[in-house]
């Protein structure tokens, strides 16, 4: 079962606090290193506040960690489609492995494309 927006937000603060504890980084150090105050850090940490994408970025590079590391722990996805057209679309940062799993769509999908477009 899809985890709620919430439970998601606050699995993603857990694990920003616990990157940050296992660097020995205070709340406050990294707030300023987003340029962000230590409430709104502390916000973030708690899943009281979504994290924006952007800083989620930035978050990442500072805590030395792949985007993926703040998903782990999530179940896959399932999408159902109400048509026959379907389409995809991931933003692949250099290096990162993408895998993706069709089944059980019951005839669903006839023609699966992959491209790969150069940047």
């Amino acid at each position: 079962m899809l985890k709620k927006t919430n439970d998601i937000t606050r699995q993603i603060g857990q694990k920003i606090r616990e990157r940050r504890e296992s660097l020995n980084l205070k709340q406050h150090e990294l707030a300023r290193l987003l340029g962000i105050t230590a409430q709104q850090m502390s916000k973030y940490e708690l899943g009281s506040n979504k994290v924006p994408a952007n800083r989620l970025y930035e978050m990442c590079k500072i805590l030395s960690v792949p985007s993926t590391f703040f998903y782990e722990e999530l179940e896959p996805i399932s999408i159902l489609a109400k048509d026959s057209r379907i389409c995809l679309a991931w933003d692949i940062m250099v290096g990162q492995k993408v895998e993706v799993e069709l089944s059980n769509i019951q005839g669903i999908i006839t023609n699966v494309k992959i491209r790969e477009e150069s940047r």
